[in-house]
């Protein structure tokens, strides 16, 4: 957070204080130091706890590099020529926060998990298959693929969409690329999508599975704090694109595709 260094100082010797000042910029600037304010003329609007003099004011980075400064080697014999042919009153202090600073963003990722009574490459095989998408989507939306199955990051397969189900944006019947952004055999898998809207939105969905005994934890996301920054003004119109519900319908299809009737395995899951 930015600091600022405000002094208030009364020269008794101006050909002596014109030394100092030229000796002083370097060092303060070599430090990131920034003068504001250096002796202009000022308006006094109510002196009713301090009547300033002459006001200077240097910007830092932050309160600790305005507070090395002062400490510095470089800057004592210096120091003390200002309190030789000045006296002065001197304070750092931080700057105010920017506005975004204060709030506390919303988040922009929503996690689901289910335990299902099958092993992590079966689990996989499904998500990383553009058929697969289609088998266990929730929402509606996908209603066929073409395609190879994605064997590495930058693979893209086309879902073919409707998004009549959602009943938002009415789009028609239109098509997608999946583009793989993570792709790590039986462990994660996660893609964003190439679609009608350009630039692409830059949101993700993905995959996390986690062997326990009998089974995998499986954790699915979906992540939009990355989005292209056109979007950023109807970010709470667009999104989430699809519920947290439609993720854990999404995981509870997956377990009757891959393991029909198995019971699910025990584990904490939220």
């Amino acid at each position: 957070m930015t600091a600022y260094i405000i002094a208030d100082t009364k020269v008794y010797d101006a050909e002596n204080y014109e030394r100092y000042k030229a000796l002083a910029r370097p060092v303060a600037e070599s430090l990131g130091g920034e003068y504001l304010a250096r002796g202009g003329e000022m308006r006094v609007d109510d002196d009713d706890l301090w009547s300033p003099t002459r006001l200077v004011i240097i910007s830092f980075p932050d309160a600790a590099t305005a507070n090395a400064f002062l400490d510095s080697e470089e800057y004592a014999p210096v120091k003390a020529m200002r309190r030789e042919y000045s006296d002065s009153t001197l304070v750092v202090v931080d700057g105010a926060p920017p506005p975004e600073a204060d709030a506390v963003p919303a988040a922009r990722r929503i996690e689901v998990q289910r335990a299902i009574a099958a092993d992590p490459a079966t689990i996989f095989e499904v998500l990383r298959s553009p058929s697969g998408h289609v088998d266990i989507d929730a929402s509606g939306m996908l209603m066929s693929s073409s395609g190879d199955p994605a064997t590495a990051v930058g693979d893209r397969f086309t879902i073919h969409m409707d998004r009549d189900s959602l009943r938002d944006f009415d789009l028609g019947e239109y098509d997608v690329e999946v583009v793989m952004t993570a792709f790590e055999q039986d462990r994660e898998i996660a893609w964003t999508i190439d679609g009608q809207m350009k630039p692409p939105i830059g949101h993700v969905y993905g995959y996390r599975l986690e062997p326990i005994d009998r089974g995998t934890i499986v954790t699915s996301y979906y992540d939009w704090s990355g989005i292209h920054e056109q979007y950023e003004p109807m970010v709470d119109a667009i999104f989430p694109v699809v519920s947290e519900q439609n993720l854990r319908g999404t995981l509870g299809i997956l377990a009757r595709r891959v393991a029909p009737g198995a019971p699910r395995p025990t584990a904490d899951t939220t």
